[in-house]
């Protein structure tokens, strides 16, 4: 006969135990911690940029801001060119009807600015568009400009190089300088970008001046968007600012009377670089969504080697709208008559006969282990196929067993008549 030192039983079961309730504590605060710090890292991220391009089929002709630095400027003719080689030229670049505005100008610190737009009626038209503005005839391929500096001895006596004319083109959805619109942190930035002329270009004198622009857009997530940290916002919450990047090549005139001291000064063609709008989106790197995914994967973690310690934990198939509502498990079983939960006492074996009492409990189990543990489909599909299977077996049994007994009941008569014969 084995004995159990009682003592040293239940030092070995509280050691057990304080070992068990420590290492609950150490996961729960270190689990703690790391989800604090990744809710922490959700509030402080910065997004990440992503870069795509997206091919037009037009470009609207760019605002295009001209600064005279110590004289007033005069735009004298615009030339629009097609793609067939012809050519419209507008004196003073205006005309009656015509939708090409000449605005200014914006005199600042001795500076005479002017912007021309073209009012969304102006388009470079792509050589692969399907659009229906590629069915027109003419198809604008540059625009050029013959400018006039008024007083070049004014500009001389302020600057060291030759006289020039200060240029940027600008999106027209996103004038900045001249709409004052500053909508968030990066058209800020751009604004002042533009005020410090950071992608301009010169019209110089007696040079032409070939400009060639690339669009690009920067779709940036507001400070002030909280679907975007939980992961559930889509393209529609970008503030969108468009910036136009230019390319400048220049070439000196040949002599020519058109492009003297009291004619024209110097001459600008711009036209499109590319039809590719290069994007730049925002995308957050760490959201609340995300979050959860990670946090859930390492409870997942912490769960598994807690088991794998100190081992799993009962099975619970029952849960709170179980407790709440009793009907759905009453309807099937007896609560005062099962397995578990309901000892077998000798007053109920006295009161019942104790067979039909074990057969009442087990029926009872064997309900609950199909409705609430074990999916007994299968096994139903199998025994109803065996009893399919047996009947058919049967009946050709005694289908045989009749056929049998009537061949030789045949037999016996065929014999009796021969014998009377």
């Amino acid at each position: 006969m084995i004995r159990i030192d009682t003592f040293k039983h239940r030092k070995l079961i509280s050691v057990f135990h304080g070992v068990r309730l420590l290492t609950i504590a150490l996961v729960v605060l270190s689990y703690s911690t790391y989800v604090i710090f990744l809710v922490y890292q959700v509030w402080t991220d910065r997004p990440i940029i992503q870069l795509s391009n997206e091919l037009m089929d037009k470009l609207e002709v760019p605002d295009i801001e001209m600064c005279g630095y110590g004289s007033d400027i005069q735009i004298t003719r615009c030339v629009f060119t097609y793609t067939d080689w012809t050519s419209d030229t507008l004196v003073n670049c205006s005309k009656k009807g015509f939708p090409y505005v000449y605005a200014g100008p914006r005199t600042i610190e001795n500076n005479y600015c002017y912007l021309f737009t073209g009012n969304k009626t102006l388009w470079f038209i792509s050589a692969e568009s399907n659009s229906k503005e590629s069915k027109v005839e003419k198809k604008l391929l540059q625009l050029g400009f013959y400018f006039k500096i008024l007083n070049l001895t004014s500009v001389e006596a302020l600057v060291l190089s030759v006289p020039t004319v200060a240029m940027q083109i600008l999106d027209p959805d996103d004038n900045i300088l001249w709409k004052k619109t500053t909508k968030t942190k990066i058209a800020k930035g751009l604004n002042e970008e533009l005020r410090l002329q950071g992608n301009n270009f010169d019209g110089i004198a007696n040079y032409s001046t070939n400009v060639r622009f690339v669009k690009t857009t920067y779709c940036e997530i507001p400070d002030d968007d909280l679907s975007s940290r939980i992961g559930m916002s889509s393209g529609q919450a970008y503030v969108n600012t468009s910036t136009l990047i230019t390319t400048a090549q220049y070439f000196p005139l040949h002599p020519n009377p058109n492009f003297t001291e009291t004619t024209d000064s110097g001459y600008i063609e711009l036209k499109p670089g590319s039809f590719i709008n290069r994007v730049s989106a925002e995308k957050r790197l760490r959201t609340l969504i995300g979050t959860l995914g990670v946090a859930g994967g390492a409870f997942s973690v912490i769960c598994t080697i807690y088991f794998l310690l100190f081992g799993d934990r009962k099975f619970r198939p029952f849960g709170i709208m179980h407790r709440v509502t009793q009907s759905e498990i009453t309807d099937f079983v007896t609560l005062d008559n099962v397995p578990l939960i309901t000892p077998f006492t000798d007053e109920k074996s006295l009161e019942q006969g104790r067979i039909e009492l074990c057969e009442n409990r087990i029926q009872n189990l064997e309900t609950l282990l199909s409705n609430y543990f074990f999916d007994v489909t299968a096994l139903t599909y199998i025994r109803e196929r065996y009893l399919r299977r047996s009947n058919v077996e049967s009946a050709v049994h005694d289908l045989r067993t009749v056929t049998s007994y009537a061949t030789n009941e045949h037999n016996e008569h065929d014999n009796s008549n021969k014998q009377d014969v």
